[in-house]
C-alpha cells in the first residue's frame, strides 16, 4: 500500500498503537470469558444425560469461539504494531533526513519514500 507524503505527515503513530492496545484488551477479555465458561458449575459432572451433553458441547464450542477471537485479535494487534513501527520510520523518512548507525558512527542520508 502506498500513501501520499501529505498523509504520512498528518498521520499519528499513537493512533495505531491505541488501536493495538484496545485489541489486546479485547483479546484478554475474551480469554478471561473463556476461563469463566470453563469454570461454570455445569462443566462438572452435575448435569448428565442428553441435555447435559448438549450443554457441554455448546459451552465447549463457545469457549473455542472466544479463544479463536482472542487469537485473531492478538495477531491483528501485532500486525498493527508492526505497521506503526513502519509508519514511524516513514515519518522519519518524510522529514528528509535521519540517522543511520553503521559501525558506531552516524550518517545523514536522503531517503526516498515510495
Amino acid at each position: 500500500m502506498s500513501l501520499p507524503l501529505a498523509d504520512i505527515k498528518r498521520g499519528k503513530v499513537q493512533s495505531f498503537r491505541d488501536v493495538a492496545d484496545a485489541l489486546e484488551g479485547m483479546a484478554s477479555a475474551n480469554r478471561d470469558m473463556k476461563r469463566g465458561v470453563e469454570r461454570l458449575p455445569i462443566m462438572g459432572d452435575g448435569w448428565k444425560g442428553v441435555s447435559g451433553d448438549a450443554a457441554h458441547h455448546d459451552l465447549d464450542a463457545h469457549g473455542k469461539y472466544l479463544d479463536g477471537h482472542a487469537q485473531a485479535q492478538q495477531s491483528a494487534a501485532a500486525k498493527i504494531r508492526a505497521a506503526a513501527d513502519e509508519f514511524e520510520g516513514s515519518l522519519s523518512a518524510a522529514a528528509s533526513k535521519f540517522a543511520l548507525w553503521r559501525d558506531g558512527c552516524v550518517d545523514l542520508c536522503q531517503i526516498t519514500v515510495w
